[in-house]
């Protein structure tokens, strides 16, 4: 026997044996059930890690929103409010004008 007959009656058999799997697939109906057994538990798994995926996310945009309201409240146009640092300088004037007037108190009669 040469190797190229070797080769045919290798490949021969193999296409029996698969010949019979096929046939006996096709039967039972085994082979196609496994497989969406196998198909459903993967994608079982898939989903729960997208749903997770989605409930991270949802809550990520819900923090992202919260300080995008928090930073546009104090540093953006909040109708007509005056942003945080207009704030804090009207204060700090307050402060000093306070400051200026306790180095100077009045007396009875001053009219300032």
């Amino acid at each position: 026997m040469t190797l190229l007959e070797l080769a045919v009656a290798l490949g021969s058999v193999a296409v029996a044996i698969v010949a019979v799997f096929t046939l006996l697939e096709r039967i039972t109906g085994y082979g196609s059930r496994w497989v969406a057994r196998s198909v459903e538990t993967g994608t079982t798994t898939l989903r729960q890690d997208v749903n997770d995926v989605k409930v991270t996310t949802a809550g990520t945009a819900a923090a992202l929103e919260a300080h995008r309201q928090y930073t546009h409240y104090h540093l953006g146009p909040n109708g007509d409010s005056p942003r945080l640092h207009d704030r804090v300088k009207r204060i700090e004037e307050s402060l000093t004008d306070g400051r200026h007037e306790q180095e100077h108190p009045r007396r009875e009669g001053d009219d300032r």
